[in-house]
C-alpha cells in the first residue's frame, strides 16, 4: 500500500457487541478514503495482502497534525 498500489480490507469497529462496516480499497488513495470520516481513537483492522499473503493490521486512528 505504500507504494499506492494493491488491495485492502479496512473493518471499522472490532471487539464484542461493536458495529462493523467492511470495505475493499484499491491504492494508498482509497485507505485514507475509507478511513477520512473516522474520529482520532477509532480502531480499524486493515488486512493486506502481499505476494499471497494475508496479514491483518490494527491500527488506532490519530488526529493529523498540521505540520
Amino acid at each position: 500500500m505504500a507504494s499506492g498500489t494493491g488491495t485492502a480490507t479496512v473493518a471499522f469497529g472490532t471487539g464484542a457487541g461493536t458495529d462493523r462496516a467492511t470495505v475493499t480499497v484499491s491504492g494508498q488513495t482509497g485507505l485514507v478514503a475509507a478511513i477520512r470520516d473516522r474520529s482520532p481513537g477509532d480502531v480499524v483492522e486493515i488486512e493486506v495482502s502481499r505476494d499471497g499473503v494475508r496479514e491483518t493490521l490494527t491500527a488506532t486512528l490519530v488526529a493529523r497534525s498540521n505540520e
